[in-house]
């Protein structure tokens, strides 16, 4: 499924130079939005807004200090408009098609990270916002006979504030009242809850559940018509947003949180999950966040006159600024069971850890990283050459997903202990990124353990490939594969 904007494109997606456009039917008309109707998905997830009031009327929250009824019926006239368009033309492929807004809390209060709770009368406002749109789908649908599926629905993105403080914000106010098919949930307030606490426990996963269960109790009655479209059995809570920064929170506790609010949402029952962001939008420049644009093309040049890497953007992304593929992309992958075939999965399992307390006097217990192995590459020898991972080079990032920490030095090398609480870590061998040819015959791990005696079950694609006894030596531990990987 794909997720993107209708309106704001100047803004959205700056490098094309897009006409002026009236109406939202105008733009899915353009070219590059026929050919986007052409890809190979089946669900298409909008932001939109009438681009008759919003545009004319100073953006999205234009409702904010006032909403006459004839910005009502223009609203309705523009879904309207818009919905018979696309069951029209695209009867016959089966497809998905939801319209929603962008993050409607803080729309409530008139910008992100605005401080709350919103008005009440904005909240009414908003209501009759929200009810005008689904007005104009509605009507398309009873007109318009067609296998294509159009359905509006309301993003909130403050959930866990109302469950813990009883602060009124969409959620337990007027979303009980909407006209909407579904509920899209940006969950940013929840993937900050999950990484708050320093290692996952079963309660952060109930509080997944707990949090859909308070959208769920307060969203308006599943319609008839979402009913036929998503199954009876489906609820109309979806996830609009999610996901957390590699370079900003570590890889450990973003993966962290990302997994387990997907895994978590997956098992409610969610029919979708759109994961921010295929690539990241911001670079970092002097600890501020900017939005890359060509209005800034000269200082993107002058700050990074060699080209943005991975550790310029703030981290939130399924492919690095140079392609290749992240943590969150294998994650993905395995979850959906999809390109399978180009990479594989390396877990070491260690029977125990030590904590660098125990290592370091100078450490106070309690405060200690909890380490098991000291690794300075990985090699993969396989039928028709070899190659090596250099473990301890940010370049390498994209091949870490769990039980690594950040990057050190030694006089002559640059390596990375591996462990975490769990004692457990994963990393992804891509194929076609390390030139991999041929079945894996040979693991290498070279580095030491935190421990003498310190055991370590090596696992490929998740069979056990053999069991090691680690020292507190540097060198190189041999793992034979039976050579079919």
């Amino acid at each position: 499924m794909f997720k993107g904007w209708l309106d704001r494109i100047d803004a959205e997606y700056p490098f094309v130079e897009w006409p002026n456009f009236d109406s939202l039917v105008e733009v899915v008309e353009h070219p590059h939005f026929v050919e986007l109707f052409e890809r190979n998905f089946n669900t298409y997830v909008f932001n939109a807004m009438a681009l008759t009031n919003a545009k004319r009327q100073g953006g999205s929250g234009y409702f904010y200090h006032g909403f006459t009824d004839q910005q009502a019926a223009a609203e309705t006239e523009a879904f309207y408009e818009l919905t018979k368009h696309l069951l029209e033309t695209y009867d016959g492929t089966g497809m998905e098609i939801v319209f929603q807004n962008w993050e409607g809390d803080w729309i409530a209060v008139a910008g992100a990270g605005n401080e709350g709770p919103p008005d009440s009368d904005v909240l009414e406002r908003m209501k009759r916002w929200f009810n005008a749109r689904q007005r104009g789908i509605s009507r398309a649908r009873r007109e318009v006979e067609s296998d294509v599926a159009v359905l509006g629905a309301c993003e909130v993105n403050r959930v866990r504030e109302p469950i813990e403080t009883d602060e009124n914000w969409i959620v337990n106010t007027i979303l009980s009242e909407l006209d909407v098919d579904l509920v899209s949930y940006s969950a940013w307030d929840l993937c900050r809850h999950v990484i708050s606490e320093p290692r996952m426990t079963d309660a952060l996963r109930e509080d997944v559940h707990e949090t859909l269960d308070y959208i769920a109790e307060h969203a308006p009655p599943k319609s008839a018509y979402a009913t036929r479209a998503l199954g009876s059995d489906t609820p109309q809570v979806y996830l609009g947003e999610y996901g957390m920064a590699l370079n900003r929170n570590g890889i450990d506790e973003a993966m962290r949180a990302i997994r387990t609010v997907d895994e978590e949402a997956r098992d409610w029952g969610v029919p979708y999950t759109l994961f921010w962001a295929t690539y990241d939008n911001g670079v970092v420049i002097d600890g501020e966040q900017v939005t890359v644009d060509p209005n800034i093309e000269s200082i993107l040049q002058e700050e990074f006159p060699e080209g943005v890497t991975r550790d310029d953007v703030r981290g939130y992304y399924l492919r690095y600024p140079d392609g290749t593929r992240t943590p969150p992309w294998y994650r993905l992958a395995e979850a959906f069971d999809t390109n399978q075939a180009e990479f594989h999965r390396l877990d070491l399992e260690f029977d125990r850890t030590i904590s660098s307390a125990e290592l370091d006097p100078d450490i106070e217990r309690g405060e200690g990283r909890e380490l098991a192995f000291t690794c300075f590459e990985i090699g993969i020898e396989t039928t028709q050459g070899s190659t090596t991972l250099n473990v301890g080079t940010p370049r390498e990032e994209g091949a870490l997903a769990r039980g690594v920490f950040p990057p050190e030095e030694t006089n002559d090398a640059t390596f990375r202990w591996f462990g975490r609480p769990a004692a457990h870590t994963r990393l992804y061998l891509h194929r076609g990124e390390l030139g991999l040819q041929g079945p894996i015959e040979q693991l290498r791990l070279k580095g030491s353990g935190a421990d003498d005696d310190l055991g370590v079950r090596v696992l490929l694609d998740g069979q056990s490939v053999e069991a090691l006894t680690l020292d507190t030596t540097r060198r190189e531990y041999r793992v034979q594969v039976d050579g079919t990987k």
